[in-house]
């Protein structure tokens, strides 16, 4: 049986760290739980915030891990069983741009902050770690979970060189930071017009 050359084994594992990146799990449990279209309601986004806000808070923690743990499980999946630190990386930046560009949802998804807390937590834990630092901050001054997102994502590539990681991380952090900020324009318009809202735990109506 012929074996699969390292090009094959790339294209096949970018496509399923895509693909499980893609899934939507906010939409899901909106569905389950209330049949809401999830971007219908709220900011129309499909993320942990816009869950806490329209199912409650239990639900949007749900949403948040599940959006977590499919970026780290395909992250871990690529370093520690095919052991190819650079296809993590890769895998990481797909699985992120799958939550953002959905196939499943007409590519009309988030804004890829937990999934790329979760893929680059596996292979930069302490630029991650020092970032959700940076995240709760802000949250707790502002209240405000874009401008948390944004200052965090806009620091991780910093992070991640001054903590010595490769270029290859550094370059990565640097798209996924990038990627993250632009999905977001709509949330820096709003902050520059002062019109961004505040999270809330309590559940809307």
């Amino acid at each position: 049986m012929k074996t699969l050359s390292p090009f094959m084994i790339y294209s096949i594992y970018l496509i399923l760290s895509y693909l499980v990146g893609a899934l939507p799990f906010g939409q899901i449990f909106s569905r389950i739980k209330g049949n809401i279209d999830l971007q219908r309601v709220g900011s129309g986004n499909i993320g942990a915030t816009n869950v806490a806000r329209t199912l409650g808070i239990k639900w949007g923690l749900l949403t948040l891990l599940c959006d977590i743990g499919k970026g780290a499980s395909i992250v871990f999946v690529a370093l520690h069983l095919i052991k190819d630190t650079n296809l993590a990386a890769f895998a990481g930046i797909v699985a992120v741009l799958g939550h953002c560009y959905p196939v499943y949802l007409k590519f009309k998804g988030g804004k890829g902050v937990a999934t790329a807390c979760g893929a680059f937590m596996v292979i930069n834990p302490a630029a991650v770690s020092l970032a959700v630092i940076i995240f709760i901050i802000i949250m707790l001054i502002t209240r405000m979970v874009s401008l948390s997102s944004l200052i965090a994502a806009l620091n991780f590539p910093v992070l991640s060189s001054y903590l010595g990681a490769s270029k290859m991380l550094v370059y990565g952090a640097l798209v996924v930071a990038l990627i993250i900020t632009y999905r977001h324009k709509e949330n820096i318009k709003k902050l520059i017009h002062g019109q961004e809202s505040q999270f809330s735990f309590k559940k809307k109506n």
